[in-house]
């Protein structure tokens, strides 16, 4: 949470403001956010610069490792000081991923390096199951990237990554 205020106050120092890019999430340990850091820490996170851990938990009281304080700066720069420059493959603090393109996350399918890729509404990667869209069921690897011509629990999946009927 101090981060959070801390990076606030330099955005508004500099003269920039935080967009809101994401919808507000409530933590699971919101109510251990105190006071006087609630309105920055919400203001971070609906700007995408932070983003909560595993469990839903933002960990108020917590310390951050040099890696999330390192990707924090480089969302602070890519988002607040230029939003344009954040482009590509982005990772919160919990693992989960969304592709940004002009600094907006990107929903629905995405092609990336000739594989295929699910992003929910928010832009966030879907990965590891099937995965029911617009009526056909569809395998997306651990790492998100789609099945295509293969055999996965015994469902045949086809070309195009959609589950085939066997006969």
């Amino acid at each position: 949470e101090q981060m959070a205020v801390i990076m606030a106050n330099y955005a508004k120092k500099l003269g920039y403001d935080l967009p809101a890019a994401h919808d507000a999430v409530t933590f699971a340990d919101n109510a251990q956010i105190s006071g006087w850091a609630a309105k920055e820490v919400k203001a971070m996170q609906q700007a995408g610069i932070l983003a909560g851990k595993g469990g839903n938990r933002f960990d108020p009281k917590g310390t951050a490792t040099r890696a999330e304080v390192a990707t924090v700066l480089r969302r602070f720069v890519e988002i607040v000081i230029d939003p344009q420059t954040a482009q590509g493959w982005m990772q919160n603090h919990s693992g989960s991923w969304q592709y940004l393109k002009n600094g907006k996350p990107v929903t629905g399918w995405l092609q990336d390096d000739k594989k295929w890729y699910w992003l929910d509404s928010n832009g966030w990667m879907f990965a590891g199951g099937f995965k029911q869209i617009d009526g056909k069921w569809y395998y997306f690897y651990a790492d998100g990237s789609m099945a295509v011509n293969t055999v996965i629990d015994g469902r045949k999946i086809g070309p195009d990554g959609a589950e085939t009927k066997q006969n």
